[in-house]
This record gives structure tokens, sequence and C-alpha cells, in this order.
């Protein structure tokens, strides 16, 4: 049980309670193991309440005193007004502040990566100087939020069968350096080694009882420019086409995100609900 609470607490969710986002971030956990700062409204205050006594997620304000931001907010009044402007503040501010507070979160040993719809993006990230690669996931499964079985994704996450599979396929990126560099693998064997581990995930997956669906996400990672390079130019097959994506992006990106723990950057959603499947 120990080592169980040891692998959950490495990929707990940063939680906020000032945003109304919630639904969208809630039917997003089984995208990645890292899982993303987000942020929940009253309304979902039950689930929430749930998934922080499973472990699975952890409360930004243990992190993060808010007020003390808010108070030193140039167009934020010294003395809140009433709990509404103290709530509007803090949304405004964590808004403002996601990449900032990722890094911060990350540097506590909670595995926290920006998280933006796509169209959402380019407002939080300028081009750049700074090569990343971004992978794009065309069958991940996301949770059905129209009938949210809370209790059945709490026993899925915490099954030790599921932890395994989910760290193969979602934290291979924290060990390709070391193994193209010994030669254990090649680039153009890393396409077909994630794509084996999605449909391996995603077939222990339909064995539970949640109902999900395929959608397609990305992931921008920070990884040598050797590897980048290596990568991004491999020819994949139609059938691995159908599934990943390489590609190389050029941004903007701060000193503290350079050199935070963890590969990852940011995660962005492209499009949902390609096809469902029912338990």
């Amino acid at each position: 049980m120990k080592q169980k609470n040891k692998l959950l607490s490495q990929r707990r969710m940063l939680c906020f309670f000032e945003s109304m986002k919630a639904t969208l971030c809630i039917s997003d956990l089984l995208y990645f193991d890292a899982l993303l700062v987000f942020q929940v409204s009253e309304s979902n205050i039950e689930v929430i309440q749930k998934l922080l006594d499973a472990d699975l997620i952890v409360n930004g304000q243990s992190f993060f005193d808010l007020n003390d931001h808010i108070a030193s907010m140039s167009d934020y009044p010294f003395e809140p007004r009433n709990v509404k402007d103290l709530m509007d503040s803090a949304l405004k501010y964590v808004r403002g502040n996601v990449r900032r507070l990722a890094v911060k979160a990350r540097l506590h040993d909670v595995n926290a990566i920006p998280y933006y719809l796509l169209e959402d993006f380019d407002n939080a990230f300028e081009t750049g100087n700074n090569k990343v690669m971004s992978i794009i996931y065309r069958e991940l499964p996301t949770l059905d939020n129209s009938n949210l079985k809370i209790d059945y994704l709490i026993e899925f996450l915490c099954d030790e069968e599921t932890q395994i599979k989910r760290r193969r396929l979602f934290s291979w990126q924290n060990d390709i350096e070391n193994k193209i560099e010994k030669s254990e693998i090649k680039s153009e064997h890393v396409p077909d080694m994630i794509a084996e581990r999605i449909d391996t995930y995603v077939e222990h997956l339909k064995l539970s009882e949640l109902k999900f669906k395929i959608g397609i996400s990305e992931c921008l990672l920070n990884l040598p420019r050797e590897i980048i390079l290596s990568l991004t130019g491999v020819g994949l097959p139609k059938a691995i086409k159908n599934m990943l994506e390489f590609k190389k992006r050029e941004l903007e990106l701060k000193e503290a995100e350079l050199k935070a723990p963890g590969r990852e950057i940011a995660y962005i959603v492209h499009a949902k609900r390609k096809f469902s499947h029912e338990n």
C-alpha cells in the first residue's frame, strides 16, 4: 500500500477551486499520466472531494497562498469587498499564471502540466527560439462526462495493473534519451513502441466499468535537440500515422520551465468524441 501511495503521489492533479472548467478537466482524467493544472467549480466539490480522499489530486491552496498574490495585484483592492471579489480575483490570478504555478508545483513533486484547448494555446505560448517536440496522440481515451462514474474511475486509477500500463504509456519520454544513447532502442522503433502501449492501455480500459470516448490530444516535450530531430525524422507507416504524429515546434519558454523536473511542457486538447465505448 505504501508503494502504491508513493506512485500515486507522483501523479496527482493540482486543483484550484475558483474556475468553471471542472467538467472538461474531470472528463480528461484518463488522458495523461502526469495529470493537469486545472480549476474546479463549486458544483463539483463532492466529486473533487472523492479524488482528494483517494490521493489522486492535491489542492492547489496547499502550495500557494493566493491571498498574498491577490493582495499584491495592482488592480485589486487591498481589502476584498466580498467573497465574490476574492474568488474572481483568485480566478484571474490562476488563469494568468498557470505556467508559473505549474513550475512551482513541479518543484514540490506534483507533476502539474499546463493544459489548454487548441484555440487557447496560441494565447498562452509565443513563437520563439526553444525547439520542442510535439507528439500528437490521435487515439487516446477521455471519459464520457454524461455518465461519469467517479467511484469506478477512482478504482481504475488506483488499480496496480492500471498504474503499470499508464507508466509504460505516458512515461516513455523520461528514459528515452538514455536508451537511444546506449543503443538500447532505435529512434525508428519508438513510434511502434508507443502505438503498442496505446493499444494495450485501451484494451485494459475496455475491461473497466468506465464509459469513454476517443479523442486527439497533443503533448509538448522538452527533449534534447538530437532526440527531437531523430524522432521527427522517422517515417511512419500509415497504421502508425493513424495513432501518432511527431512534429517540431519553436516556442518562447521561460528559464524555469526549461529547468523544472520532467519533460512535459504542456498538453493541448485538439478534439474529442471520435467514437465511443460503453461498457
